[in-house]
């Protein structure tokens, strides 16, 4: 299941939010297209859409 909306910070001010599959796919920020480019492997984007392939890979990239 993936969050109904992501939100994306950079010194506690929101630099991008919205539903995941627009923020994902097509960031517009440079903080979320820096984080969607270190994470991009993990991910698979089709049609707009993305599944998250290898959880655990990224999850330990990520942390706790």
């Amino acid at each position: 299941e993936v969050a109904d909306k992501v939100v994306f910070m950079r010194d506690g001010v929101v630099v991008e939010e919205g539903p995941p599959q627009q923020v994902l796919v097509n960031p517009q920020h440079e903080r979320t297209r820096a984080f969607v480019n270190r994470v991009r492997h993990y991910m698979k984007v089709e049609d707009h859409d993305f599944t998250v392939v290898d959880h655990k890979a990224l999850d330990a990239l990520l942390g706790p």
